[in-house]
């Protein structure tokens, strides 16, 4: 990972058949809570990716407005941060919220993150519009891929 960059931090700690869940670190700090699709074999728009290290491109994304969007992984593209709250709000991205729980999508409960437009809001802001950013994905157990 280049030196110049900045790079965040998000530590997997729980992945089930409804999600993965983590949180997103910066500076030595966590920052927000994260929701992932859970794993299915890295399966395009279905399943998270791959622990790793990515470079990611600050983006116009015509569906989720000016994104970071993570290059080079493998199988898959179009994989971004962005707003939302649980499953139904990803294709295999990335969400950022202010905490993990229940929310209600359409009248059914899910587990997902809360306070996603704050935590997406505050995550942007620090970045201060940096073109580019480093996105480490690691997990607290080798279990979790």
């Amino acid at each position: 990972m280049p030196s110049n960059i900045k790079q965040v931090i998000i530590y997997r700690f729980l992945q089930n058949n409804q999600g993965t869940y983590g949180a997103l670190w910066m500076d030595g700090l966590p920052l927000c809570s994260t929701y992932e699709l859970p794993w299915r074999n890295n399966q395009r728009r279905t399943s998270c990716i791959p622990k790793g290290d990515y470079l990611a491109d600050l983006i116009q994304s015509p569906k989720n407005g000016i994104v970071y969007e993570l290059q080079k992984v493998k199988g898959r593209s179009g994989v971004q941060l962005h707003i939302g709250n649980c499953e139904p709000d990803t294709l295999g991205c990335i969400l950022l919220g202010k905490g993990h729980g229940v929310v209600n999508k359409d009248g059914a409960m899910m587990t997902g993150v809360v306070d996603s437009v704050r935590a997406f809001k505050e995550f942007m802001m620090l970045l201060k519009g940096d073109k580019k950013i480093g996105v480490r994905i690691v997990a607290a157990d080798p279990e979790i891929k």
